[in-house]
């Protein structure tokens, strides 16, 4: 930031002065400077709605389904998994995109998720039988989210009981193994 007074200033007047000076400054300006940060504010919001419209608007006309897509457990199971190519969690990867209004990048993952699920406009495949990304052993890695979500389909009958052990079993292994990401240590953080 630049400085406007010099030592100069501050021999010439005093620095009790310039103090009072600035205070003067600060007390005349401050209201303006408010109402600018409101602004600001209310544009970015604006800009933001406006953002997710032509992104809401592109993705309608690419995956007319997407909304109900959106709200499906196995879509958001998927996208608490890395991505194949940059190693970032896909929600991630999601809200950025969307962020910026990258439509083409939105659309991009919504049919990655169906293509990897069978053809478009097919169910995915259940939960309990969702591919996870693995180490170079071949062993699944998991994240957090995806093993709440496991627990959850499994509380609502999505994951027969048979799965659900088979899974849990693995989450077990997975932690203990360093293959859960976002996972708590073993030892309490020490």
């Amino acid at each position: 930031m630049a400085s406007y007074l010099t030592q100069q200033d501050l021999q010439n007047f005093g620095s009790e002065m310039v103090d009072l000076a600035q205070r003067a400054a600060m007390h005349a300006v401050t209201p303006e400077l408010r109402h600018l940060e409101q602004q600001s504010a209310d544009l970015q919001a604006q800009l933001a709605r406006e953002t997710q419209r032509g992104v809401d608007a592109a993705l309608e006309r690419a995956v007319p389904n997407w909304r109900e897509i959106n709200r499906d457990p196995r879509w958001l199971n998927w996208l608490m998994m890395p991505d194949l190519y940059s190693g970032q969690i896909k929600q991630r990867l999601l809200d950025a995109a969307t962020a910026r209004g990258a439509a083409s990048s939105v659309i991009a993952l919504f049919n990655g998720f169906l293509r990897e699920a069978g053809a478009a406009g097919q169910a995915p495949a259940p939960a309990a039988a969702a591919s996870y990304p693995t180490t170079a052993s071949g062993r699944p890695i998991y994240t957090r989210e995806q093993i709440r979500r496991a627990s959850e389909d499994f509380r609502k009958g999505r994951i027969s009981e048979q799965d659900y052990r088979r899974l849990s079993a693995d989450f077990c292994r997975a932690s203990g193994e360093g293959r859960v990401i976002g996972g708590l240590p073993l030892d309490g953080g020490r």
